[in-house]
Formats: C-alpha cells, structure tokens, sequence
C-alpha cells in the first residue's frame, strides 16, 4: 500500500511506503513529494490520497 506522509506523531520521520510493480513510472513525483516532506514538512505535489490518515480511520 503507497504511503507517503508525515508521521503524525513524530515530526523528524517521514513515511514512505512501497509502490507497486506498475508504481515505477510514477518514481520522480514520488520521489520528489518524498524529498519536499523531508526538507519542508509539505509539498506542492497533491499527495492526500497517499496520506497515512486514510488508513487509521476507524
């Protein structure tokens, strides 16, 4: 499951889970959106739907 976010409770690690086999062409978005997180805490790549949060609601 692709995950890229912030962790929300630790504001030093970002999370950057697998994408799938067909995932590789979507590499240099990722891994920019990766890189934003890390350096400013966001990113100008809409990435919500890759967001940790989708996955923790009950």
């Amino acid at each position: 499951m692709p995950i890229i976010d912030n962790h929300p409770e630790m504001d030093r690690v970002t999370l950057c889970g697998p994408l799938c086999g067909a995932g590789f062409k979507f590499v240099p978005a990722y891994a920019e959106a990766a890189a934003d997180l890390v350096i400013d805490r966001r990113t100008r790549i809409n990435t919500d739907f890759l967001r940790i949060d989708r996955l923790l609601k009950k």
